[in-house]
């Protein structure tokens, strides 16, 4: 007689044993299209039980998957966590309730309900996602940036807060600045803290959330599970000091006199919590390590001309680059840099060395569908990562020559894992239409920073008509770093 179900492969029982035991003897089931029905082979099905213990396999053909019963733990009665990730498709996460009695006199016979066939429907991905409305009726809000719950957090430059957006619910709170537009409160409560043109955002796994105030040249922070702001780069004055030292003594230049409105400052951490700075004016990348500045990219001249383009293949802190406005950073230390005035998007490496992957500096916009070095870009507004790789970047432009306020072209883009650029959301007129049709075929407004959440939603800020915008489904691994998703 068999002694122990623990002994034997869950691939033998799915061959040998009737239908009526295949619920109980061990965990299988199929991974499908949710569009399709079609079984997903290749997919990813992860567990964690009540005790701790994990498994993992990947599905084979027609999706079907199997844990073997005698390499995996058999839990008692419990709660038992299920992951399923498949490349092209929104992530899976769901908990199962597992009940067996797990003695030493166990056999098929009396074998309680172990594992019960588990079928899973993954949605798939695709840069024709539909498009939404946020929000609405906001004040030029520029900064956005989403926590691992799903809620949105964005900057008001014209009230000069921070607010929150509970997507589930539809309601706003505030979370930093107390409409004062102006530099006060540290170490106190952040709603009752004055903020000056607040701008980028960015958010770390332990609840940090960093604001880029462009009105003083100052990096904030507040600890959200505190409500506490404090300063953690730029001592207030406006321009270029302080590498090797101190962030707090440090001078940045995130504004220049005449494009305050439409250019902007952008900050990341990763994974260490390492705090990156878009150094705008300064052209340059700076980095908050343990309380200290550096420099990891650009040099040479600060101030609104700095921007110039040299340096591709060598020593990023030797490169020069043109009002870098975006930065983002993945799992391996990777940094992604947009630039406005480059109109040109660029990785330093963990080593760091600088290269171009999209964008060949003629500020023009061209190439969607094709090769993303050989592309025509826009003014780089914002950037960020998803945890595949895919970079998304947000353009729009003017019509400097006839009306420097008539915009000519907006859209979000993605940059793929193999170098191939498209369109995201934006047929490149500006405007307002679309919502609750492909975001590819809808007019968006000025996009600015853009957001990745973990269910694959990508919201975009859209100043001048005052919307935060959200595209459903079309980033692959949430946000990057991958500490950020649960």
């Amino acid at each position: 007689m068999l002694k122990r179900a623990k002994r034997f492969s869950c691939l033998t029982f799915l061959l040998v044993l009737p239908a009526a035991l295949l619920a109980t003897a061990c965990m299988w089931g199929v991974v499908r299209n949710a569009d399709t029905g079609l079984g997903v082979e290749g997919a990813t099905v992860s567990y964690t039980d009540s005790f701790g213990h994990t498994g993992s396999t990947t599905t084979g053909a027609g999706g079907l998957y199997a844990f073997d019963s005698a390499r995996g733990p058999i839990p008692a009665a419990g709660s038992v966590a299920i992951e399923v990730s498949a490349p092209g498709f929104a992530s899976l996460a769901t908990d199962v309730t597992v009940l067996y009695d797990d003695n030493p006199n166990a056999t098929l016979a009396n074998l309680s309900s172990f594992w019960e066939v588990r079928s899973f429907d993954l949605t798939p991905l695709s840069t024709e996602g539909t498009i939404d409305t946020l929000a609405s009726s906001l004040h030029f809000p520029v900064g956005a940036v989403y926590d691992e719950n799903g809620d949105l957090f964005f900057s008001e430059r014209d009230t000069c807060r921070v607010r929150k957006l509970d997507v589930s619910a539809g309601t706003i709170s505030n979370v930093a600045g107390n409409g004062t537009c102006g530099y006060s409160g540290d170490g106190g409560a952040a709603t009752s803290a004055g903020l000056s043109a607040p701008s980028g955002l960015g958010l770390d796994d332990d609840d940090h959330l960093a604001i880029a105030t462009n009105g003083d040249c100052r990096v904030r922070v507040v600890d959200l599970d505190t409500g506490d702001i404090s300063t953690a780069a730029g001592n207030g004055t406006c321009g270029f000091a302080g590498d090797g030292g101190p962030a707090t003594s440090a001078q940045l230049r995130l504004t220049a006199a005449g494009v305050e409105l439409f250019a902007w400052s952008d900050v990341a951490f990763d994974a260490s919590g390492n705090l990156y700075i878009a150094d705008i004016f300064n052209c340059r990348i700076r980095k908050v390590s343990g309380g200290t500045i550096s420099t990891i990219a650009g040099s040479g001249s600060t101030g609104f001309t700095c921007g110039a383009f040299s340096g591709d293949g060598g020593p990023a802190t030797s490169a020069r680059m043109n009002q870098p406005s975006g930065v983002a950073v993945d799992d391996h230390g990777n940094v992604f840099i947009g630039e406005l005035g480059g109109c040109r998007v660029r990785k330093v490496t963990s080593g760091g060395t600088i290269s171009t992957i999209a964008g060949t500096g003629v500020c023009t916009p061209s190439g969607n569908g094709g090769d993303a070095v050989d592309a025509g870009l826009a003014p780089v507004r914002g950037l960020a990562l998803d945890d595949d790789g895919n970079v998304f970047i947000s353009q729009f432009t003017f019509n400097m020559q006839v009306d420097p306020m008539e915009e000519i072209y907006c859209q979000v883009r993605r940059i793929d894992e193999g170098g191939t650029i498209d369109a995201v959301a934006g047929t490149g007129t500006c405007g307002f239409d679309g919502d609750g049709g492909l975001a590819v075929d809808a007019e968006i407004q000025t996009p600015g920073d853009i957001a990745l959440a973990c269910n694959g939603d990508l919201a975009f800020t859209s100043a001048l008509d005052d919307r935060i915008r959200v595209v459903h489904g079309v980033n692959e691994g949430g946000p990057a770093p991958g500490n950020m998703c649960p």
